[in-house]
């Protein structure tokens, strides 16, 4: 074994991942908004029932059933009815 620092245990230990999520509402009209961190509800962002190896999102790991944020927007709700 190797001697390390104590900084270097802390540094490894430490959650060094950074999620963020962005994109596109379209609507059925053609009309497209986008959406980037900024336009998201601090802890709001969740996915349910997923299936992977641990309690953590693993990259390129993780199946989803439903994924949900709150955005905070001016646009009128009642267009984004059946949008994508």
């Amino acid at each position: 074994m190797y001697a390390v620092s104590d900084a270097f245990l802390t540094a490894v230990a430490a959650n060094t991942r950074n999620y963020y999520w962005a994109g596109t509402i379209t609507t059925t009209a053609g009309k497209v908004y986008e959406f980037g961190y900024s336009d998201i509800l601090k802890g709001s962002g969740y996915i349910s029932s997923q299936c992977c190896g641990s309690t953590e999102i693993e990259l390129g790991t993780v199946y989803s059933s439903e994924l949900g944020i709150t955005l905070l927007s001016e646009v009128d709700r009642y267009t984004l009815e059946d949008a994508v």
